[in-house]
């Protein structure tokens, strides 16, 4: 969410190091290859280790969710607003439809 908000006011503070390693992990199984890293393969690992793309961290089914980031850093960006514009939807939505008497949903309740 931070992120998201940081590309909304333009702060340079982004950090890829997750786009970074889904990317990393799916090449590596577009290549044939397994997901993880051979260090994470061969053993206890620290975080550290694997982060930054250099290994992945997730389920396998988590593949599939993140093939769109194989795309750049673009797409993650697109990502990042688009989960914190449906969050911040839902929010509203869900509070407008709980809290109507409240002044600054106006006309949105559906009651």
């Amino acid at each position: 969410m931070a992120a998201s908000i940081a590309v909304l006011l333009r702060i340079p503070i982004l950090n890829f190091d997750d786009f970074e390693s889904y990317s990393a992990g799916l090449q590596r199984a577009i290549s044939g290859e397994s997901l993880y890293s051979p260090v994470q393969l061969s053993g206890p690992y620290g975080l550290a280790e694997a982060a930054g793309g250099a290994g992945f961290v997730y389920p396998p089914s988590a593949a599939v969710l993140l093939l769109p980031t194989l795309l750049g850093n673009w797409v993650a960006i697109v990502m990042m607003v688009g989960a914190f514009a449906a969050m911040l939807f839902g929010i509203v939505r869900i509070s407008s439809r709980e809290l109507p008497e409240l002044p600054w949903f106006g006309g949105w309740s559906e009651r």
